[in-house]
Order: structure tokens, then C-alpha cells, then sequence
């Protein structure tokens, strides 16, 4: 089972939505993404190691990918891990419950039991758990007498084996054959508990005010008036400078080359081609009416499915329509930050603001982001790229005017964290070709005597371009 690692840089961590805080209140924790407020904590104890070095650790790492192991962050000393932080988020602002704090721990615990290296010495270990929302009563008390009332809790059974359960990593562990060395490490388990009090004073430190400023919008209660007055000033002669939409439009084009002059037919020629209907379904839910935060269309399929090729004949169709549209391959722009993103695609203008000059004189801007599963084959690999493009679909889907498609294997889209909620929005399925289809395209190339075992095979359109 494969691990990855993430050192961050302050300086190039992006927040699609600040939380507003306002001065002399709390900092709102649950406002934050669950994945933000586990990159506020890293960035919180990385900004201790480099400031006070009080902790006794000398780095900290956090986990990237789906498989972490039990833990957010970990800790290092002598380049032994000798300390974890587990995140955990509440967007309702619910604190953790007995249950959960429990079965997050013997999760790392039986992780431990697999893999030494996790927990490579109990009497110099501590695992810290933080919640945005801190910790119910129960829970609580669990916590302050841990060593004590785990191991002997009447429920510790039925929580392990649900663990055990619901983890893939663990599913052939039975409780009877780990319960010894688990009450063990329970019973000298360090464990400490970090409450949204403990952030606050972590996050009122002098040295910390940057972290303040890249998560949170801090606002003083002022009079906004010459404030706004200065803003419409600035606004103006912004105006003034913005591109025309014809040099917009060409710039959309030029950035769209890599797939706009993808091939798209069955041979080397440039025939013969086959306009499926999926094209069709994709532009009339672009010329469709959509719901408020629903103006993403995911298109999904198999390897060989043809994905490119269709967005490659919607991205054609779109330009005939005379409808304003950008094709970006995620495949081939890379970027580990949004701003750098944009500076790959040669607009005058940042993309958004591209796209809000357009929205004056046309209903409805398209951006194609084609092959973004390429960024998550291997969950081992550098994961900025994807987050940088999931950052980038979160900043569009904010405005009305924008259409969004997005292509991806189904597989990713169903075991990829950072794909996963992708698939809330409206899915589109690139499948299999019809058997009439394949019939046309052989009849056109001048093909016959096929059987039905040829044709079920050339039913993969990745297969048909290669009999062709």
C-alpha cells in the first residue's frame, strides 16, 4: 500500500472561498473546506517547528491521496515518526463523538500492527487529535483518562471489528487474533486532544499572522464608504484597458490547439468521422437552463471511449454556434497554482475576467477541461496539478453565464478523493459505439464480410480506429 507526502509552501496554498473573520471575534474553523482546515493545522505546526522549536519534532509532512494511513499529519524526529495529528471537520459545526474518536484511533493503531513503522516506539509517540468543532462530553472523557478506559470500554470490540469492516487495507484482520497487542498499545497510547481554543491561541501569534491572511478574509468594522469610492475609481480604469471581445475569442481559440486539432477520425486521412449523439446531448444541456451551482456536465467512460474526440467535435460544434468557448487539455497544461494555470493559456486577461467581458455580449460561456484523470493515475505522484484544476472548476461553477464539461475514466472519478465529488453534478456516458455505427464506418472505408464476433469488438472506438 502506497503512501505519499506533501510539503507545502505557504505562498502558493489557494482558498477558493475565505471565510470572513471579523477582528476581536473567533476564527470560523467550520467555514473552512475539510481539506483547508487539515492544511491550516500543517501549516500551523510547521510555523511552531520553524519559530520555537519547543515541540521536540524537527518536520512535519502532510498526507496526500486517499490512503493516509489513520492520520492528516505526521511528525518527525531523527527521521522516525514520533507524532501524527488526525484532522477531523465539521462543516455543521458538531463536535466529534465518543465513537468516532474511538475508531479513528484503533484505525491507526491496527495500521500500526501491520506496519511497524507507523508506531516504531509507544513510549515516544503522541497522537494528536484535532477538531473543528471540538469534542462532545462523552468523547471528552474518554480522552483525559485514555490509557484507562479504552482498552476496558464495553463497546471496543464492536468498534475494531467495525473498523476492521470498513477498511479494505484490514478486512482479513480478525479481532480475536489482534485484540492482545491492541490493548497493549491502547493502554500506552499518548493520546492529546487539540480543541478550537488551542488553534485560536496558535493562530493569535504574531509570527502566524500570514497563515491568517492566506486562510481566512480578515475584515475590521470601519466605515466601507471611501473604501468603495476608491474601488469604482480602480473599476474605471480597469474598464478602460479591457481587451475587445474579438481579440478574447481568438485568444480562447489559440488556447484551445491541443484539442481542437485533436484527430477525430477512424484513419489517417481525416475520414471517415462519426457524429455520436452524446455530442448532441452535451450541446443541448449547454443551451439548457441549469440550476444554481449545478452548471457542470461530467463526461465519463471507459479507456478508448473516444472522450477526446467528442469534446474535440463539441468544441467545433460550439464555435459554429458562434457560442464562446475554451478547450484546456489537463493532460498537457500543467500548474501547481491557478494564476500559473492562466499564464499558460496567453490571455491578456486573467480567464475569469476574459470570460466576464464576454458575458456582456454573449448568454453563455464553455470551458472544456478534457482528460483530468490523467492527474490522478498515481496517488503517489505530485497532486498540486489536480487540485490546481479542481480549484480552478470551483472558481467557474460560481458564475451563471459559464458552462463547464469535464471528461474523466469512470474509475478515477469513482476511487479519486479530489474526483469524487465531481460526481454530484450531471453525468454523461461515453460508451460503447452502436453496432449500425461500426457497420457505417466499415461500409465507408470499403470493408465487408464482417461477423458479429468483429463487430462487438470494434464496438470500442479505440479498437475501430486501429482496424481502420
Amino acid at each position: 500500500m502506497s503512501i505519499s507526502y506533501e510539503s507545502i509552501d505557504l505562498d502558493k496554498v489557494e482558498i477558493v472561498a475565505k471565510p470572513t473573520v471579523y477582528s476581536g471575534k473567533d476564527f470560523p474553523l467550520d467555514k473552512l473546506e475539510h481539506y483547508d482546515f487539515e492544511r491550516i493545522m500543517y501549516c500551523l505546526y510547521k510555523s511552531e517547528l520553524a519559530h520555537t522549536n519547543c515541540l521536540g519534532y524537527q518536520s512535519i509532512q502532510l498526507m496526500s491521496g486517499v490512503r493516509d494511513n489513520g492520520r492528516d499529519c505526521t511528525l518527525y524526529a531523527n527521521d522516525r515518526i514520533v507524532a501524527i495529528i488526525q484532522c477531523k471537520h465539521s462543516a455543521r459545526s458538531l463536535p466529534v463523538s465518543e465513537a468516532l474518536c474511538a475508531k479513528e484511533i484503533i484505525k491507526y493503531c491496527l495500521y500500526a500492527l501491520r506496519d511497524s513503522s507507523l508506531l516504531p516506539n509507544i513510549h515516544s509517540f503522541t497522537y494528536f487529535f484535532t477538531a473543528s468543532a471540538g469534542f462532545d462530553t462523552k468523547a471528552t472523557s474518554l480522552m483525559k483518562s485514555f490509557n484507562s478506559n479504552m482498552p476496558v470500554h464495553k463497546s471496543i470490540e464492536n468498534w475494531t471489528k467495525q473498523v476492521i469492516n470498513s477498511t479494505q487495507f484490514l478486512k482479513d484482520m480478525q479481532y480475536q487474533d489482534v485484540r492482545e497487542r491492541l490493548n497493549y498499545i491502547l493502554s500506552h497510547l499518548k493520546v492529546q486532544v487539540i480543541v478550537p481554543t488551542d488553534i485560536e491561541l496558535l493562530l493569535s501569534k504574531e509570527y502566524n499572522s500570514n497563515i491568517i491572511a492566506k486562510f481566512f478574509e480578515v475584515r475590521l468594522v470601519s466605515d466601507n464608504a471611501p473604501i468603495q469610492h476608491l474601488q469604482r475609481s480602480v473599476d474605471a480604469l480597469l474598464l478602460k484597458k479591457q481587451p475587445p471581445v474579438s481579440k478574447i475569442l481568438k485568444e480562447f481559440t489559440a488556447a484551445s490547439s491541443y484539442l481542437a486539432e485533436l484527430k477525430s477520425s477512424f484513419s489517417l486521412d481525416g475520414s471517415p468521422q462519426l457524429n455520436r449523439k452524446i455530442t448532441a446531448s452535451l450541446l443541448s444541456w449547454i443551451k439548457s437552463p441549469v440550476k444554481e451551482d449545478k452548471n457542470i456536465a461530467i463526461l465519463r467512460g471507459q479507456a478508448g471511449s473516444g472522450k477526446s474526440v467528442i469534446l474535440n467535435h463539441l468544441f467545433h460544434s460550439l464555435q459554429e454556434n458562434q457560442m464562446p468557448v475554451i478547450a484546456l487539455k489537463a493532460d498537457v497544461r500543467k500548474a501547481d497554482s491557478v494564476a500559473s494555470l492562466e499564464k499558460k493559456f496567453g490571455l491578456s486577461s486573467s480567464l475569469m475576467d476574459s470570460i466576464d467581458i464576454l458575458a456582456c455580449e454573449h448568454e453563455r460561456i464553455i470551458v472544456i477541461i478534457d482528460q483530468i484523470d490523467a492527474l490522478s493515475q498515481t496517488l503517489s505522484a505530485n497532486r498540486d496539478t489536480l487540485r490546481t484544476y479542481t480549484l480552478l472548476i470551483n472558481k467557474l461553477k460560481a458564475h451563471p453565464q459559464i458552462r463547464v464539461i469535464v471528461s474523466a475514466r469512470e474509475y478515477d472519478l469513482n476511487y479519486d478523493a479530489d474526483l469524487v465529488p465531481l460526481k454530484k453534478y450531471d453525468l454523461f456516458e461515453a460508451g460503447i459505439l452502436e453496432i449500425e455505427e461500426v457497420k457505417h464506418i466499415l461500409e465507408m472505408i470499403n470493408v465487408s464480410g464482417y461477423n458479429e464476433k468483429l463487430l462487438r469488438l470494434l464496438q470500442v472506438p479505440l479498437h475501430l480506429e486501429l482496424f481502420c
